[in-house]
């Protein structure tokens, strides 16, 4: 018998055969929950749906990458290894957080009552984010790109110089001990450089099924991180 979770779950994905996207208050009422009952079903649950800017869609196959594919594998591990990145927060600092699925968990493992500011290039992490009154959010604005889910200013990604990060979270599809951490496209690894330079601390959470792997693109090398993060902690 199927559980409520994969009962909601098919029942939304039948309602988006219907239309193209809905917006996540319609989807709670439409089920009889609450919106963040609809997001965590989205995160747990292993299907093709995705959240962008307050729509849930039935996510499209995108070249090289498809985030709601990358969102619905390892799960678990991509929740722990979040929950590891949490614990390194600074109260009232000013944090970067990366676009990617593992870290759009961090968005939701803050630990409560902590004030932060959060800079982030994701429209996924700012919706995430936004409701919540202890978080202030900057939004590095730009052209957005759809397939990983970041926005990217004409100018190459850089941002204001008097913006001050304290700690700095970065997503990557492949890490490798020699070459270092690698991602899908070329305008992802324009601003995690950029980023880079700017923060005080920086920090690698990936799941440990990316250890060893290297994608197309080589945006930093090892030395480059604080540390890196997996579910199993500090790798």
């Amino acid at each position: 018998m199927a559980s409520k979770q994969e009962t909601r779950v098919a029942r939304l994905k039948d309602l988006l055969t219907h239309q193209d996207r809905i917006h996540l208050r319609d989807v709670a009422a439409a089920l009889n929950v609450s919106e963040m009952t609809v997001r965590r079903d989205i995160d747990a649950h292993e299907s093709a749906l995705i959240i962008l800017g307050g729509y849930v869609f039935l996510a499209p196959t995108r070249s090289g990458y498809r985030l709601a594919a990358e969102g619905s594998a390892l799960t678990k591990a991509k929740m722990a290894a979040a929950r590891n990145a949490a614990a390194l927060l600074v109260p009232n600092s000013t944090i970067f957080i990366d676009s990617g699925t593992t870290l759009l968990h961090l968005a939701s493992a803050m630990p409560p009552g902590m004030k932060l500011t959060i800079v982030t290039t994701s429209l996924n992490v700012a919706t995430r984010v936004s409701g919540n009154e202890n978080l202030r959010l900057v939004l590095m604005g730009g052209l957005y790109h759809p397939a990983s889910d970041c926005f990217i200013s004409g100018s190459g990604g850089e941002t204001p110089q008097d913006l001050g990060i304290n700690q700095a979270f970065f997503s990557a599809g492949g890490y490798d001990s020699d070459r270092g951490a690698s991602c899908y496209q070329f305008h992802e690894a324009q601003i995690k450089r950029t980023i880079l330079k700017q923060s005080k601390q920086n920090y690698l959470v990936l799941d440990s099924s990316k250890i060893g792997l290297l994608q197309p693109v080589v945006f930093a090398q090892p030395a480059a991180f604080d540390a890196i993060i997996t579910e199993f902690g500090d790798a």
